[in-house]
């Protein structure tokens, strides 16, 4: 029953939708939210959050001609994961990237942010599965691309798709439109955003932006859900003054200067989110910190996973 799709119930399609927008894709997944967190996702009231929980829980909601289960290659393909390359990575992840979850790696400049993104499409193309790759930065290029990926097929190169865009109107175009540009590429798997936060970066306004991120975090919650594609960003960081009233905050902490991700928490769905931050202690070796999940439901502090890793110098 928790693996029932929100698009079976028998609710208001525009509920449905706007439960989906927000990371919500099963039964389970809405069930295990709390009225509250499903009222701050939604911007509704918590009684009628708990309306549409008490909704979801009548049989007469569920709608029997939407099957309970899906097929054994559906879900397998649903739930498969991806190797970043990266044995640390992959062990704060669980063992890898889930098909159809984002990825956010965050770090300074000289970090390996973009050798991890270049290691995962590696792994999706051998996986027989194609790539969009976007970058917003001229940190690499197609030739600089194929370089990185030689060890692949040649043939299995066709299956990479490089695009650069550097302004955030062509990123908005860009991602209104990736729906007709899914259709028109069927095999695609993967998307790769590098140096996403760099369009966003120069918007003087900051009610703007935040609208803008919110249009963002829609279309991303979309595509992961009903194309169950995988998205890897990554992002600068940016210096926070830190705040006691802030979760992470305390009384001795107040006024200390961090490094946070540029774009923060707002662009990126609930639920299906992963935030990793790179700390550099040398030009070749550092930390990898599993930033708190953005996930609705969380209102307590969860500790920060890490692990430390090296790059091999060959």
């Amino acid at each position: 029953m928790s693996s029932r799709p929100i698009f079976s119930l028998r609710l208001p399609k525009d509920t449905k939708d706007t439960l989906a927008h927000h990371g919500y894709s099963t039964l389970g997944e809405l069930l295990s939210a709390t009225p509250s967190s499903i009222a701050l996702a939604l911007g509704i009231s918590v009684e009628d959050a708990e309306e549409i929980i008490q909704q979801v829980q009548r049989p007469a909601t569920q709608n029997p001609s939407v099957p309970l289960t899906q097929s054994a290659a559906a879900v397998i393909k649903a739930t498969r994961k991806f190797s970043t390359r990266w044995p640390p990575l992959d062990k704060l992840l669980d063992g890898g990237l889930m098909q159809g979850h984002i990825l956010e790696v965050s770090g300074p400049p000289g970090s390996p942010k973009e050798t991890i993104a270049i290691d995962i499409v590696t792994s999706f193309i051998e996986g027989g599965e194609s790539v969009i790759f976007i970058d917003s930065q001229n940190m690499t290029s197609p030739t600089n691309l194929r370089d990185r990926l030689s060890g692949c097929p040649a043939s299995s190169l066709r299956s990479l798709h490089y695009s650069s865009i550097l302004n955030a109107t062509e990123m908005m175009v860009f991602l209104h439109s990736i729906n007709n540009i899914l259709d028109s590429m069927p095999k695609v798997a993967l998307l790769v955003l590098n140096s996403f936060s760099f369009p966003f970066s120069t918007l003087p306004n900051p009610f703007a932006k935040s609208g803008i991120l919110e249009q963002v975090r829609q279309i991303l919650a979309r595509i992961l859900i009903i194309r169950n594609l995988t998205v890897v960003v990554t992002s600068q960081l940016s210096n926070k003054m830190l705040q006691e009233d802030e979760p992470h905050g305390s009384p001795e902490e107040k006024g200390k200067v961090v490094m946070v991700p540029q774009l923060g928490t707002s662009y990126l769905p609930s639920g299906r989110s992963h935030r990793i931050l790179l700390a550099l202690d040398s030009p070749i070796s550092g930390i990898m910190y599993l930033l708190p999940s953005s996930s609705p439901s969380t209102t307590t502090k969860e500790p920060v996973l890490h692990e430390p890793y090296s790059i091999s110098i060959t």
